[in-house]
């Protein structure tokens, strides 16, 4: 069987990304390939990455953004959260993820470990978003491999309906000799499709393409038999307003990670899925919190992104679009929308019908692009 690199964003802290790494790679493995995640992680994802002269006005906006995230990480440094929260995935990392021997911190380490792989998947996640400090990172677009392995894009992901212009090229000459390609989001489909002459699918997230049951979900230690989770990133006034409202009207306790956070509580990967496992109800902004709710069909409210975070609304607008549910949908405080959405049944047999009609197409492409 051929051995298999994966890169994405493995290594965050955040539990999507956790999630989402850990499913391809299980997938795969249960598929019978050998499997390792390419331990890549660059400086510019969580602290900013280095500094340089400036040239002109832009560069300017680039080194204010870059301090402003070196700082953030140093303050992390001493929170007593942070220090859990970063102890908690280490851990989970190291129990459940089979990484390369080596750890890459830049594009120039990756050249020649290509030999090393039959085929190397890039995905999934915002691996192809642009971030403010650093563009695109054309590692995640493979180009560190020339012709010594086959590969994939794997539910490759923008985070946006668009990409700025000063990109374009690069991202054409990139995708372009990339041998399969496959997207999470319907808008990534067209962005390819119109900058490349490569042709992109839509996948969907590897969360969801693992038939799983997620039985190694932790129960919540709660005082509470019945509650609501939460599970906002980003804005959160906008959540905590619709909380409240159902606290007051459904007399049910809302948790939230912030209260976790407050209480010095960072859950593993799998204590946080329990929380969506377990619970009533469910509010979120989050793709990854909307994706469990679906997994474990629970009734939800997506609480959109508003303002300039609104963009980052595409992905879960996609996946809800996909499975005909985009009424799921809060873009605006509403308590009477808020009350119809937690008294409204959800029909979760034609949801799982479509779902999995969805994983067949994206295991299609896969095993397809894999063995061909």
């Amino acid at each position: 069987m051929p051995k298999i690199g994966l890169i994405t964003y493995h290594f965050v802290l955040n539990y999507g990304a956790f999630m989402q790494a850990w499913a391809l790679q299980n997938h795969l493995i249960k598929k019978g390939f050998s499997v390792e995640i390419i331990d890549y992680k660059p400086a510019h994802l969580e602290k900013g990455g280095g500094l340089f002269f400036p040239r002109n006005k832009k560069d300017v906006k680039i080194i204010i953004y870059k301090v402003a995230l070196n700082f953030k990480y140093l303050l992390g440094l001493f929170s007593r959260f942070r220090a859990c929260l970063a102890t908690t995935f280490r851990k989970a990392q190291k129990d459940e993820f089979c990484l390369s021997k080596k750890s890459y911190f830049s594009s120039e380490d990756l050249k020649g470990i290509a030999k090393n792989y039959d085929i190397i998947i890039c995905g999934s996640d915002q691996i192809w978003n642009s971030s403010k400090q650093n563009g695109i990172d054309e590692a995640y677009f493979l180009n560190f491999v020339n012709s010594e392995c086959r590969t994939i894009s794997y539910a490759a992901s923008f985070g946006r309906p668009f990409i700025e212009k000063e990109h374009w090229q690069s991202i054409e000459r990139l995708i372009n000799k990339i041998d399969y390609i496959s997207v999470r989001e319907k808008s990534g489909v067209n962005l390819v499709n119109n900058l490349a002459s490569k042709k992109a699918i839509q996948a969907v997230d590897p969360t969801l393409l693992l038939e799983y049951d997620y039985s190694n979900a932790i129960k919540p230690s709660f005082d509470l038999d019945t509650y609501a989770f939460s599970y906002t990133l980003r804005s959160q006034e906008f959540a905590k307003k619709v909380n409240a409202f159902i606290e007051s009207t459904e007399s049910i306790k809302v948790y939230t990670m912030q209260k976790l956070k407050k209480s010095k509580i960072a859950p593993t990967p799998f204590e946080w899925i329990g929380y969506f496992k377990y619970a009533k109800y469910i509010t979120t902004n989050s793709y990854h919190g909307t994706i469990f709710s679906i997994i474990f069909n629970k009734p939800f409210i997506f609480v959109s992104l508003e303002g300039e975070k609104a963009a980052f609304n595409e992905r879960t607008n996609s996946l809800l679009e996909a499975l005909g549910i985009k009424d799921r949908i809060l873009s605006s405080y509403d308590e009477a929308a808020i009350s119809q959405l937690i008294s409204k049944e959800i029909n979760w047999g034609e949801i799982n019908l479509k779902l999995k009609a969805l994983r067949k197409k994206s295991e299609l492409f896969l095993d397809q692009a894999i063995n061909t």
